[in-house]
């Protein structure tokens, strides 16, 4: 893939000119490797290959930790979600001007240069008519997390990890100038590339990519399934799929979400895609209604809870938990979510003495 992205670099920009390009993208795909991949495809193709990375583009990190605090907030379990911010908010405009010029003198360097502006805002709207080529790297929502619990996500205007990373940053403002980015990155992308794993790399035309999310919105579609440790029981399944190692304790297990992906069989290749992006076509998914309501969101969610023991426990232990949960208003009032949480239980398996609390 890499080797196919030299290749079109080598083409050239219009009229003779060296190529400028845009590899953007969500975080956590791993920049370094893609960046270090793409110097030898580009030494291979006899490509003089400049390489920015769009952490020079931001502002500095104080300023950064400035932006997030009212989202963060002090309270302990929750945010307040950015409801309208843009990457361009904490973008440093003089750095901006200044990699315009240095773009626009690229473009009158020879035709076997190029110089690529690659990671988390590269193609932002302030930049988007300089490219000739704009790539999306896209990533799934899991794996990311594991980063971010792991002290090793590289977050903006980073080129490493920040280990004092904090999940509300993520989940209450950071996700929503990753969203937007790439609402706008898809509509004036020209290749696709699937950056789950670095090793293997899948890459599609925007048409082909388009193809493919017209075709998902049309059938029914079966998600990459996750479970999730919690403090209740989670025995039963580690009976069901004992031959599986790891599976110690599996109390929440998530069947359907948006926060899930999607393997997509296109062929040549199977793609490894956020569900977040069949909301690209909002009204064939959820419809007008749904669409009308609440914007860019599929609010639905399917999981499967284990509370099953294999040794007897007091009841206040055995007992599932039902939940009660804010709803629209109080989450709108106090943490500007669009929606709030509406529980409906089907019991699948009950066992002795079993019961909710």
């Amino acid at each position: 893939v890499l080797r196919r992205i030299a290749g079109l670099l080598r083409r050239g920009g219009g009229e003779g000119s060296a190529a400028a390009a845009a590899i953007d993208g969500w975080y956590g795909v791993d920049w370094e490797a893609i960046k270090g991949g793409l110097r030898e495809a580009a030494a291979e193709e006899g490509l003089a290959l400049e390489i920015i990375s769009s952490a020079d583009l931001y502002q500095p990190q104080e300023m950064i930790e400035e932006y997030r605090r009212p989202f963060v907030t002090d309270d302990p379990s929750f945010g307040r979600v950015n409801g309208h911010g843009l990457i361009a908010d904490i973008l440093d405009a003089a750095k901006v001007a200044t990699l315009r010029d240095r773009l626009s003198k690229a473009a009158r360097r020879a035709r076997d240069s190029a110089v690529v502006v690659v990671g988390p805002g590269a193609a932002a709207a302030e930049l988007q008519d300089l490219y000739d080529l704009r790539f999306y790297a896209d990533f799934t929502m899991q794996p990311l997390l594991w980063q971010m619990w792991g002290g090793g996500l590289t977050t903006f205007g980073r080129d490493r990890p920040a280990a004092d990373y904090s999940w509300k940053k993520y989940y209450y403002c950071d996700f929503y100038l990753l969203l937007r980015n790439k609402q706008r990155a898809f509509a004036r992308m020209d290749y696709y590339l699937d950056a789950v794993d670095p090793g293997d790399l899948k890459l599609v035309t925007a048409a082909g990519y388009n193809a493919i999310v017209d075709e998902l919105v049309r059938r029914p579609i079966k998600q990459v399934k996750i479970a999730q440790p919690g403090p209740w029981g989670a025995y039963r399944f580690k009976q069901i799929y004992d031959e599986i190692p790891g599976l110690d304790n599996m109390a929440w297990n998530e069947l359907a979400g948006i926060e899930l992906s999607v393997l997509v069989d296109a062929g040549p290749a199977t793609f490894n895609m956020p569900c977040q992006n069949i909301m690209q076509r909002p009204v064939q998914m959820v419809g007008e209604y749904v669409n009308s309501r609440y914007p860019n969101l599929l609010p639905l969610q399917v999981w499967l809870d284990d509370g099953y023991f294999e040794k007897p426990v007091p009841y206040e232990r055995a007992s599932m938990p039902i939940h009660n949960h804010p709803d629209t208003e109080y989450v709108r009032r106090n943490f500007n979510e669009p929606l709030g949480r509406y529980e409906t239980y089907y019991i699948v398996e009950a066992y002795e003495d079993a019961g909710t609390m």
